[in-house]
């Protein structure tokens, strides 16, 4: 392997996986299940409190994603 190879892939962005949880918290997004385990909710209290705008979702894709600075909002008790 050559030094140019090598170093053009250490350009490379990181996989989703190697982002830590506050890189997540910052700019990604938690889909229901993750977001159910990060907070103790049971699937349908969450589902409730998006259904009474406690916390927000969006939908990419066919899933449902919580996006990180929605959720630390959240966890943080804030009201919007």
């Amino acid at each position: 392997m050559s030094l140019e190879h090598s170093s053009a892939k250490s350009r490379r962005a990181k996989p989703a996986n190697d982002f830590t949880l506050e890189d997540r918290m910052r700019v990604g997004a938690f889909t229901i299940a993750e977001t159910c385990k990060l907070t103790g909710l049971s699937r349908p209290t969450l589902n409730r409190h998006r259904d009474e705008g406690l916390i927000r979702t969006v939908k990419r894709g066919g899933k449902v994603f919580v996006l990180g600075p929605e959720l630390r909002r959240y966890l943080a008790g804030d009201e919007e």
